[in-house]
């Protein structure tokens, strides 16, 4: 669920130069205001963006085979 790829992606980025540069936005943002559940997860990135992606890699390595979609 989304709380576990949160949790998972704050613990990856934590103490990185991407701490506090990374933002929940779109769809996901106005669904947890309205206390649904999220059906995907959309995010903004401020710095290196390509640095970044080596850490979307180890993430979608450790997700590999999960659906990060979160489909109805």
């Amino acid at each position: 669920n989304e709380e576990v790829v949160m949790k998972f992606l704050k613990n990856t980025i934590s103490n990185t130069e991407w701490d506090n540069k990374v933002f929940l936005a779109g769809g996901a943002v106005r669904d947890e205001i309205m206390g649904k559940s999220a059906k995907d997860l959309d995010f903004v990135v401020l710095g290196d963006l390509f640095g970044f992606n080596r850490v979307l890699y180890c993430f979608t390595t450790f997700y590999a085979g999960y659906d990060l979609l979160l489909d109805e």
